[in-house]
């Protein structure tokens, strides 16, 4: 029973990882702290609609603690898969303390999410992309195989803090801002390098790498290929709409709202 032991200190340890972020949460939630990392005039803005005012200081202590825990991450995962980088062997089997804590760190970070969303609500395909998330860290995490892999994979972690920064300058109202269009730009970058390119290739890796793992490792190795090929299409959807909305935000296209009051001008 000595797996049930590691299982339950596994499990453990992400949800003590949550809790403290949940903490964290509770603590950059409040007026008096908002105001003090961001301006008094960006959170009376957030705050201009009595019936989201508390939905947007809440989801914006989200992004806090997004952007907080995602930079953490990512140079946690960048310094683990490079340890882990050189052979099969250890891309296969090896860990290090570093790399097994990052994976911790993000189930921790996967799990506060997941409450979040049973709290206030989230598209479905939220809940999906933070079940595979979850099931493939919390065994990579108990089993330590694949490591290098899902360390690997987890660099598009970085993606998260320009994401988090759009979200808060549009509750904010700083749509047309030179950030907003920065962070834009920023994000779509992150997106092409970190998503659309980074993910075939893990996927290429652990194809190369299948002839090194054990039988008792496939059917973890396949599902974490399921959903590396899950992940890359939900990106591939995200992509589409982000390069759409940059391109609106640089004005290379019309937004909708330009095109109508410029269609009414004419007919006038």
């Amino acid at each position: 029973m000595e797996w049930v032991n590691e299982l339950a200190i596994t499990l453990g340890h992400a949800c003590g990882l949550a809790g403290l972020q949940v903490l964290l949460h509770l603590v950059l939630r409040q007026r008096m702290v908002l105001r003090a990392i961001f301006g008094q005039k960006m959170v009376s803005a957030m705050e201009k609609k009595p019936e989201t005012s508390q939905k947007n200081l809440e989801v914006t202590a989200q992004d806090l603690v997004s952007s907080l825990v995602s930079i953490v991450l990512f140079f946690m995962y960048l310094k683990s898969s490079w340890d882990l980088r050189e052979t099969a062997e250890s891309r296969v089997r090896g860990h290090t303390e570093l790399s097994y804590w990052a994976v911790q760190l993000h189930q921790g970070y996967t799990i506060y999410e997941l409450l979040l969303y049973l709290y206030s609500g989230k598209d479905k395909l939220m809940y999906l992309h933070h079940l595979f998330v979850l099931a493939n860290g919390l065994y990579t995490a108990w089993s330590r195989r694949l490591v290098f892999f899902y360390v690997w994979m987890g660099l598009v972690e970085g993606t998260n803090p320009c994401l988090s920064a759009l979200y808060v300058l549009q509750r904010a109202e700083r749509k047309d801002s030179s950030m907003m269009t920065i962070c834009g730009v920023l994000l779509w970058l992150g997106f092409l390098l970190l998503r659309m390119v980074n993910v075939p290739l893990v996927f290429l890796g652990t194809v190369r790498d299948t002839p090194f793992v054990s039988d008792e490792d496939k059917i973890h190795l396949r599902f974490g290929q399921s959903s590396v090929l899950i992940i890359f299409f939900m990106s591939t959807f995200w992509f589409y709409k982000l390069t759409k909305g940059m391109l609106k935000q640089v004005g290379l296209i019309p937004r909708k709202n330009t095109t109508d009051k410029e269609g009414k001008e004419k007919r006038q």
